[in-house]
């Protein structure tokens, strides 16, 4: 399947495989020991004056020897076209040799006209995701990188823009699994700074620059000792002192900011400083926060553009700008503001701002520099916030368990030793059954599927599933499918962001999260939508869920138990419920009897629940009269165990002496004995024609007319049969 990560769309375009691996003869592969040569010096070390030699060829190889490991990527390309999309001028190719244990790159610098698959590739104005299957289903075969005979099984293909222009593709291939949501953002970034790298080592005047930047001829190597610099941070204050150095100490700016945005209220970006230099200050520079700025007209496209703009401040009171913060400028003696935007993938994370005491503006090579070095910034800026907030995710996580078993929501007594099932009261030979079916899967991480129906007892089977695994030392979580409103078991799931939807005050962990390390019990889960059938499908496939609203995915380590009182089987047929959700969760099923077909169980069952009511009223009720035990063995019980404990339970309150003489059934509690030991309800005309009927066509393998039809042994005409069998609502699905 395509995925497109941006708003855009294109028409699926079949084409050839591209040739371009076939021209071979100007590869130039680089011994093993040219990567170990050291590429990342620091910023002093590739000033003018210094021998220092840039290769794009090496800085691949060291992303790609970082994305490896990373996101289990097997082979990386990095393939440049000309101005004309109509060739591929050059390729760098970094592949990870299982045989050799090492990656191997190459460069092919010999100009290749696109064929139609590389010419598709080209065209591609966002990252795209394909299969092979996907290419194969499009282009009758799959797409090889250049220089490789890999069949790989999964592509990502990122373009590599500027300002609107195409400058290659980095090309990322998988033999295993495809590249994660978490992976293509970052890559993103990377390919960013690659664009940003290609397009500096292509504009490198030949005359000196002017005198505010005297380092233009080595922009490549200072963007690389950025890159090496910002890679060793580890927190906001590092990366402030970092960038503090590059900025002030390459542009002479006498001015620096960096503005992060703090909130929206619908007419204003608010922003608010989270570092600022001047010159009159101490070298340490000073880390505090001022009072929100609200902007609004020109500086509220700030989360849209992708350039650096100039910003004069004496024209500032017309831009939304506080008078006491224009004011603070012009007391540092700042003339011209260079505003870039910091931005980690399509997340806006503020504006980076440098001052001079002088009118002036940035040239076309100085301008690109920043923008590079901005870029830089703003990854390693976005790596650190997103690592800051998984932290307080997780510390928030642990709260909440700690305020949860605080409180006690789970009853102590829930928790049972292992192979302990005295709250499961039974030994008729069904239950006998049920008792060896637990004991094989308890133990195990397998997946279990309880049927059965209303009041048959699944949650205390899950229970004693959970309580004899190796999880039992968390609390289960339980979820009732039917009793949550369809508009909100998404959020109980799966949790949700603050503002994801009306009525989100505050962030909230779902039911997932919280069953990390346990077992999630799912009652009635036929009644999910097919909408959320679909969303719980996929967590169980990757493991992985999404918040509401929420941007990133959350790994988790569940088990699931289900349960559901519905013929899921039926369902299906229905088209009620997925056929796939259903095989993922039909791994163990346990069925349960219902308590008319375990009879045996009855006395047992109900003086347990005398027991537990008698101890809970403070009677003294020593048992049940023949007479009751008679009546509770005729009853069908279509509730059940919960219709005969909630019948015990009132029946204790009514009982006046030691004995139970009396016991008050429902109404239409009129039964009939079938084949002399088993009990059923008195059936009507119609139900009793009914069961005939779908016997004797079940008999016939559903034929109705013929020799060997259900007409001819019911000796009525074919007709009048199909007349009564949609009368009476039977179909070929309860036949066959």
């Amino acid at each position: 399947m395509l995925r497109i990560t941006r708003s855009l769309k294109i028409d699926r375009m079949k084409e050839e495989r591209s040739d371009y691996h076939a021209f071979t003869k100007s590869v130039d592969l680089h011994e093993d020991t040219m990567f170990k040569r050291s590429l990342i010096d620091e910023p002093g070390d590739i000033y003018p004056g210094c021998e220092h030699h840039f290769d794009l060829l090496m800085l691949f190889e060291i992303i790609f020897k970082k994305l490896h490991p990373l996101f289990s990527i097997d082979c990386g390309a990095l393939v440049l076209y000309d101005k004309g999309l109509s060739k591929i001028v050059k390729s760098y190719l970094s592949e990870y040799s299982i045989a050799e244990g090492r990656v191997c790159s190459a460069t092919i610098s010999n100009p290749v006209s696109l064929s139609m698959i590389t010419t598709q590739i080209a065209e591609f104005g966002f990252p795209v995701l394909k299969s092979r299957e996907n290419w194969i289903d499009e282009s009758g075969e799959n797409h090889y990188p250049h220089n490789s005979t890999e069949n790989y099984l999964f592509h990502c293909y990122i373009p590599l823009e500027i300002n609107n222009e195409i400058l290659g593709t980095l090309e990322l291939h998988n033999h295993d699994k495809e590249l994660s949501a978490e992976g293509l953002t970052f890559c993103c970034n990377i390919a960013d700074l690659l664009a940003e790298l290609i397009i500096a080592a292509n504009n490198q005047p030949e005359e000196p620059a002017a005198a505010v930047h005297p380092h233009t001829n080595s922009d490549s190597g200072l963007l690389v000792s950025l890159s090496h610099r910002l890679s060793l941070v580890s927190s906001t204050k590092e990366i402030l002192q970092v960038i503090r150095e590059y900025m002030m100490q390459v542009f002479g700016f006498t001015y620096l900011e960096i503005l992060q945005e703090c909130g929206n209220d619908k007419k204003h970006i608010i922003l608010q400083s989270l570092f600022r230099e001047t010159t009159k200050q101490p070298a340490s520079g000073s880390f505090h926060q001022d009072a929100p700025i609200a902007i609004d007209e020109v500086l509220a496209e700030f989360s849209s553009f992708i350039t650096t703009r100039e910003i004069a401040v004496d024209g500032m009171e017309n831009r939304g700008w506080t008078p006491d913060y224009i004011n603070m400028l012009k007391s540092n003696g700042i003339q011209t503001l260079m505003a870039a935007p910091l931005r980690a993938g399509n997340e806006f994370l503020g504006v980076l701002l440098t001052g001079s005491d002088r009118y002036h503006t940035l040239t076309h090579d100085q301008e690109l520099l920043m923008q590079g070095i901005s870029s830089q910034f703003a990854l390693a800026l976005g790596n650190v916030l997103a690592s800051d907030r998984m932290k307080s995710q997780l510390e928030e996580l642990n709260s909440f368990r700690q305020k949860m078993e605080q409180e006690q929501l789970y009853q102590q007594e829930e928790i049972q030793m292992p192979g302990n099932y005295d709250d499961i009261i039974g030994n008729s030979k069904a239950m006998q059954q049920v008792f060896n079916m637990l004991t094989n899967v308890a133990g195990s991480e397998t997946t279990v599927l309880i049927l059965g129906e209303t009041g048959t007892g699944k949650e205390l089977i899950a229970k004693a599933i959970h309580n004899d695994s190796e999880r039992k030392g968390n609390q289960m979580i339980k979820v009732n499918c039917a009793a949550i409103p369809p508009n909100l078991i998404e959020s109980e799931l799966f949790g949700h962001e603050k503002g994801s939807f009306t009525g989100a005050t505050e962030r909230r962990i779902g039911k997932f999260e919280l069953a990390d390390k346990s077992t999630l019990f799912l009652d009635e889960i036929g009644e999910l939508s097919l909408e959320l059938q679909v969303k719980l499908l996929r967590v169980l496939q990757e493991k992985e869920i999404e918040r509401v609203g929420g941007k990133t995915t959350i790994t988790t380590d569940v088990r699931i138990v289900s349960a559901t009182n519905r013929n899921l089987m039926e369902e299906v047929e229905a088209g009620r419920f997925r056929s796939d959700l259903f095989y993922r969760l039909n791994v163990f099923p346990i069925s349960l009897p219902p308590l008319r077909k375990r009879k045996e169980d009855i006395p047992l069952l109900a003086g347990h629940f005398l027991s537990r009511f008698t101890s809970k009223s403070g009677k003294k009720i020593d048992g049940f009269s023949q007479k009751v035990l008679s009546d509770l063995m005729k009853y069908s019980w279509p509730g059940n165990i919960r219709e005969l404990e909630h019948l015990i339970e009132r029946q204790v309150l009514l009982t006046k002496g030691p004995v139970m003489k009396e016991l008050e059934l429902p109404a239409d509690s009129k039964v009939m004995v079938v084949e002399g030991t088993e009990f059923a309800p008195i059936k009507t005309i119609t139900q009793n024609e009914r069961d005939h009927i779908f016997a004797v066509l079940q008999l016939c393998n559903g034929k109705i007319s013929g020799k060997d039809g259900a007409a001819k042994l019911l000796a009525v005409p074919a007709t009048t049969l199909n007349s009564k069998i949609k009368r009476l609502g039977l179909a070929k699905k309860h036949i066959v």
